[in-house]
C-alpha cells in the first residue's frame, strides 16, 4: 500500500487516505483455511443477534488521544484497543490528559473469542477524520485473537445498545467521525502493492469506470442478491440457490468468498475443484487454473462482475492450491463477498445514501 496522502476525489469534501496493511502470513491458501472458522462467524442470521467478528487479512492506523499510534481493523460498530499493549493499554498511565474513563465497563464476544476491559474517550482520527470526544473500549482481558492488530475498529451501522462498546455508551465510529463515505483499495501481494483506505470520498487512482450500486440495509452492508446469478462463459446458475440465501455482504475481513453450497459445487464443477474432505465446504483445485482457468462472473442486480481465476486460486505454498470460492453460506443465512471479490473490485461504501457501489479496482 501507499503512504497515506491526500486523493482527489468525484465528491465535494475533504478525501483522505490511510494505508491498509496485510500483517505477515503464512501462504494465501493457508491463511484462508485459518479465517474460514471466524468469516462464518463474523455475521449470524438475523435471529441470532449482533454480527461476531475479528480481523484477520488488513489492518489501519488509529491515532488517540495525543497522538498514540494503534494499527486497527474489524467491522462491528466498536473501537476497542487491544490488551497486548502492555503498558499502553490504559492511555491515561501515559499522562494523556485527552483521555477519559468513562466509568463503564463492557465484556464482549466475537467470531475468535472474546473480550472485556473498560470504555475510555476522548479525541481519536482515522485517516484525516476526526472526533473531540469519542468512545472507545480498552480490553483488559480477552482470548481468542491471533493477529498483528493491536485492536478491532468497524465502519458498520449501530446495533443499538447490545451492539459493541462505543455503540453501548455513545457514538459508532462512523456517526462519531461524521464520515460521508468511504473505499477500500485491497492490494495484490503477489504484485507488491499496498492497499488504501480512503475516508469522504474514494481513491480514483486505484479506480477504473463508473461504480454500479446496490442499496443496502442500516445496519450490516449487506444488499440484495435474490435475484443475482452466477456465470462462467455461456453457462449461468442461481446466486441464491432457489432462494436459501437471498441476502450478501461486502467484507474486508474475510477472505473468501462463501456462498451457498449447491452453488459453490455447482461452479467447482466448471473450474475443475473438488471438494476437500474436510466437511468445510472448501475445496482444493490445480494450481495451473490461475493461468488457464475461467473468470467466475457474479451479477446482484443488473451489473455482472467478473473474477479472473488468478484472484479465485489460492496457493497453499506446499505446491497445492485452494479454491477461493467456498460453500456453507446457508449457514449463516448470507454470502460474503470477502477479498477473493474485493481485490478486483473496488468497493465504496455510501454512508449518506445507505449504498454500496463496486467499480474495477486498479491495481498499478
Amino acid at each position: 500500500m501507499k503512504s497515506a496522502s491526500l486523493i482527489l476525489s468525484a465528491l465535494v469534501g475533504t478525501t483522505t487516505a490511510s494505508t491498509l496493511r496485510r500483517p505477515n502470513a503464512a501462504a494465501p491458501g493457508v491463511k484462508s483455511t485459518a479465517n474460514l472458522d471466524v468469516a462464518r462467524a463474523r455475521f449470524t442470521p438475523k435471529s441470532s443477534g449482533v454480527a461476531k467478528s475479528s480481523l484477520r487479512s488488513y489492518y489501519t492506523t488509529v491515532s488517540i488521544g495525543n497522538g498514540q499510534s494503534f494499527k486497527l481493523g474489524s467491522w462491528r460498530p466498536v473501537l476497542l484497543l487491544g490488551r497486548q499493549l502492555h503498558r499502553r493499554r490504559r492511555p491515561n498511565q501515559l499522562s494523556d490528559k485527552s483521555v477519559h474513563d468513562a466509568g463503564v465497563s463492557f465484556s464482549d464476544s466475537y467470531g475468535s473469542g472474546s473480550a472485556s476491559g473498560e470504555v475510555y474517550n476522548g479525541p481519536y482520527t482515522l485517516a484525516g477524520s476526526s472526533v473531540k470526544k469519542g468512545y472507545f473500549g480498552v480490553s483488559t482481558s480477552e482470548s481468542g485473537f491471533r493477529f498483528q492488530a493491536q485492536g478491532l475498529l468497524a465502519l458498520s451501522f449501530s446495533f443499538g445498545a447490545d451492539g459493541g462498546v462505543t455503540s453501548s455508551v455513545g457514538e459508532v465510529p462512523i456517526t462519531a467521525l461524521g464520515l460521508k463515505s468511504f473505499g477500500f483499495y485491497l492490494s495484490n501481494s503477489a504484485q507488491g502493492d499496498k492497499g488504501t483506505f480512503t475516508t469522504n470520498g474514494f481513491d480514483a487512482a486505484h479506480v477504473a469506470g463508473p461504480f454500479s450500486y446496490e442499496t443496502i440495509d442500516s445496519s450490516y452492508w449487506q444488499f440484495d442478491v435474490s435475484a443475482g446469478n452466477f456465470k462462467f462463459g455461456k453457462a449461468t446458475g442461481d446466486l441464491s440457490d432457489g432462494g436459501s440465501v437471498t441476502a450478501a455482504i461486502a467484507d474486508t475481513g474475510t477472505t473468501l468468498l462463501l456462498i451457498p453450497t449447491n452453488t459453490a459445487n455447482a461452479i467447482w464443477s466448471h473450474i475443475g475443484a473438488t471438494d476437500d474432505g474436510t466437511g468445510a465446504g472448501t475445496a482444493t483445485i490445480p494450481c495451473s487454473v490461475a493461468k488457464t482457468g475461467p473468470a467466475v462472473s457474479f451479477t446482484f442486480s443488473n451489473k455482472a462482475y467478473a473474477i479472473p481465476a488468478s484472484q479465485y486460486v489460492l496457493n497453499n505454498g506446499d505446491g497445492t492450491c485452494s479454491a477461493g470460492i467456498a460453500g456453507g453460506a446457508e449457514g449463516q443465512g448470507v454470502s460474503i463477498f470477502g477479498d477473493i471479490f474485493l481485490r478486483t473490485w473496488y468497493s465504496y461504501f455510501d454512508i449518506t445514501n445507505t449504498r454500496i457501489g463496486f467499480a474495477k479496482a486498479v491495481h498499478l
